[in-house]
């Protein structure tokens, strides 16, 4: 297993709205915040430069990229931090959608990384409000998002509504992922049934430190989010989280907590052999 020095994180939750400006404005505030309390990674959470209607989204599709991949990169080398946040980013197909995107960046390292979301948020939640993102994003069409030889560990890249698709964690696990980077804007009405429990079971299932920067609060219209940030140790502990509000949290990620979990039960290595018949 590659080993790594403990390190703080920091998740930092938002509440954006369709303003790009205060957004980029609140997303430095909370970063130079964060680096100046001692953290090495910081975390923000998906939509973090604009969470809007989706006719301005796709009107803005390229500024949103440039501007937000323009700041992070920027900070990233100032303050001496990696950073990864949920941005957007325009989709090579020409249908006017974009990519719902993970970038990170860590400029002391010279690594950049980028992961669009493969699974799309198409729902009609009971509530009675209806998601349709694939009218809108572009789906991921890249191999498994893994990055390795990072001094984080290695990271396992994934957005929001990837979290219900455990398969995809398992694989992650099994080409070598420590910690997993979840960032998300669960809706209120599923992330009060949903979210706590579906981060401990991907932690848990893949003895692996999970990393769930969340939006929250009311953003335009009816959309809202869940918040309740939070970090959870490979044995599925909860180590830090936020409530409702927008905020920062920290925590200190270990390579020693990942190795007891996984010698404790090694179930997360998986059984190749075909035991299953449908």
């Amino acid at each position: 297993m590659t080993d790594f020095n403990a390190y703080t994180a920091a998740l930092i939750q938002l509440n954006s709205t369709p303003d790009l400006d205060a957004n980029l404005t609140a997303m430095e505030s909370a970063i130079r915040k964060a680096a100046g309390n001692q953290a090495q990674f910081i975390l923000l959470p998906e939509c973090s430069p604009f969470l809007g209607p989706e006719a301005e989204l796709r009107m803005l599709g390229e500024q949103i990229y440039t501007r937000s991949k323009t700041l992070l990169d920027s900070l990233s080398t100032e303050l001496q931090t990696a950073i990864a946040a949920g941005i957007y980013r325009p989709a090579e197909d020409n249908d006017g959608r974009i990519h719902n995107t993970l970038y990170y960046t860590d400029q002391s390292s010279g690594t950049v990384f980028e992961y669009d979301k493969i699974h799309l948020f198409d729902v009609t939640i009971p509530d009675g409000v209806s998601y349709q993102e694939s009218r809108y994003i572009a789906p991921g069409r890249q191999g498994l998002p893994l990055l390795t030889g990072t001094a984080w560990g290695q990271l396992g890249f994934s957005i929001c509504y990837d979290l219900r698709f455990a398969e995809m964690y398992r694989a992650l696990s099994r080409a070598g992922a420590q910690v997993l980077l979840i960032p998300a804007a669960f809706t209120a009405y599923t992330g009060r049934a949903h979210w706590r429990s579906l981060l401990q079971a991907r932690a848990i299932e893949n003895a692996a430190w999970v990393l769930a920067p969340a939006q929250c609060g009311l953003h335009f219209g009816k959309r809202e989010s869940w918040g309740h940030s939070m970090v959870i140790s490979p044995w599925g502990k909860i180590t830090a989280e936020l409530g409702p509000e927008p905020g920062i949290l920290y925590a200190k990620i270990t390579a020693q907590d990942l190795q007891a979990a996984r010698n404790r039960i090694p179930a997360w290595q998986g059984d190749s052999t075909p035991r299953y018949h449908l």
